[in-house]
């Protein structure tokens, strides 16, 4: 007679062979004292959701220290968290989304260069209405060259569109002084002389 033992061990084998015919996975026992790997580490996603990089939720309070989400975004720029640990701006062409405020922009026109960084502010519409800073995703900004020459820079958040330069004449360059709401200079300083009297 055959013992137990051996016709058990002789089952379980033959079993094994089987599942391997089928191509069946071996069974994973797990202990539960033991914490499991992240089999996504390697992809820099948190298990939980996010980048490592600085994701926020967009479910976050709208009001933070004091000061709203939409004003402190225009104080502090966006960060991404280094390999180092520490953190450092984003470059601009990354920040993207809302509120990312004027940016420095210089184009050459008819043979003419316009800098918005060596230029000098005249006017502008930016400011912020309760929600935005933005008039409809766009912004218009009325700048002086050092030659005094005016042009026009025109912002976008719309995709599609472009920032561009504009230049104008003195007398439109001072209609849009007075379309535009808020003045860096006075009228004096803009155009080298004072309005006349209604």
């Amino acid at each position: 007679m055959i013992p137990v033992e051996d016709v058990q061990a002789r089952i379980a084998a033959l079993e094994a062979e089987l599942s391997a015919l089928r191509g069946d996975r071996p069974a994973v026992h797990y202990d539960h004292n033991e914490p499991l790997e992240d089999p996504y580490a390697h992809t820099g996603v948190r298990p939980w959701g996010g980048w490592r990089s600085g994701w926020k939720s967009p479910t976050r309070p709208r009001v933070r220290f004091g000061i709203s989400w939409s004003v402190r975004e225009n104080i502090e720029p966006p960060t991404v968290t280094t390999r180092a640990g520490g953190c450092e701006p984003l470059p601009v062409a990354c920040q993207g989304g809302f509120n990312r405020g004027e940016r420095d922009m210089e184009q050459i026109v008819d043979g003419l260069r316009y800098d918005t960084e060596t230029a000098t502010k005249v006017a502008h519409d930016r400011y912020f209405d309760g929600s935005n800073w933005e008039r409809h995703g766009r912004n218009t900004y009325l700048y002086r060259t050092k030659a005094g020459r005016f042009f026009l820079h025109h912002t976008t958040l719309w995709q599609g569109e472009r920032d561009h330069i504009e230049p104008v004449s003195p007398d439109e360059a001072r209609q849009y002084y007075e379309d535009l709401p808020e003045h860096e200079m006075t009228y004096e300083e803009a155009f080298g002389e004072e309005p006349e009297e209604a």
